[in-house]
């Protein structure tokens, strides 16, 4: 008989990604609760684990979207602020809904 060991690891904690992701599809709110995200993000230790690619994926994706937002508030021309706003706005809430629902999967990201 044949019996296999298996090591009796906890699983990790990813409960600050999920409150990062709570809070960075808030972003209608004036941007306060991405700035508060990213503030949070930025004092988590990301690794090489699952929660790490989340936090990274989740950095990115806000400093993305706030450059896209201080882009736009410096074109001249309101319809060509406008399209980068809802480009950035689309783009966000993409990254948003596939990183939770990898999240949720348990799946790091690429």
């Amino acid at each position: 008989m044949a019996f296999s060991t298996t090591e009796n690891a906890l699983p990790e904690d990813v409960t600050p990604a999920h409150l990062l992701y709570g809070l960075m599809s808030a972003f209608a709110l004036a941007g306060l609760p991405v700035l508060l995200a990213l503030v949070i993000n930025l004092s988590q230790r990301s690794g090489g684990s699952l929660l790490g690619s989340h936090l990274r994926w989740q950095r990115w994706s806000m400093l993305g979207f706030m450059s896209a937002g201080i882009l736009a508030w410096l074109l001249p021309q309101a319809w060509l602020a406008m399209t980068v706003i809802t480009l950035a706005v689309l783009w966000f809430v993409n990254r948003i809904i596939k990183g939770w629902l990898r999240l949720v999967d348990g799946l790091e990201m690429p």
